[in-house]
């Protein structure tokens, strides 16, 4: 009777496994594997701006070499002669 119980927990463990391993496959490693990085968000990431001095600048600001779509609408930056940025704000510089 005892090696009965045995046998039994034994097939419970092996099932509970083989359940761990689907979920693990069918919920993490095939949306990994399908997934593709946003082809903006990259560009974003690896286009910070910079004007003289002023480096390594991110969301919300963008101008001259950094996209548009890395910003927001009101906070583009324009690298003026003497190495400073000029942000307009309602068509005030």
């Amino acid at each position: 009777m005892p090696m009965l119980l045995l046998h039994d927990f034994c097939q419970m463990d092996a099932k509970l496994f083989q359940l761990f391993i689907t979920s693990f496959i069918v919920f993490i490693a095939i949306p990994i594997c399908f997934s593709d990085d946003n082809q903006q968000y990259e560009e974003c990431r690896s286009s910070l701006y910079e004007c003289g001095e002023l480096k390594g600048i991110g969301y919300p600001f963008w101008g001259d070499a950094r996209p548009q779509f890395c910003g927001l609408q009101g906070f583009e930056l324009n690298c003026q002669a003497g190495g400073y940025p000029l942000i307009h704000i309602d068509s005030l510089d």
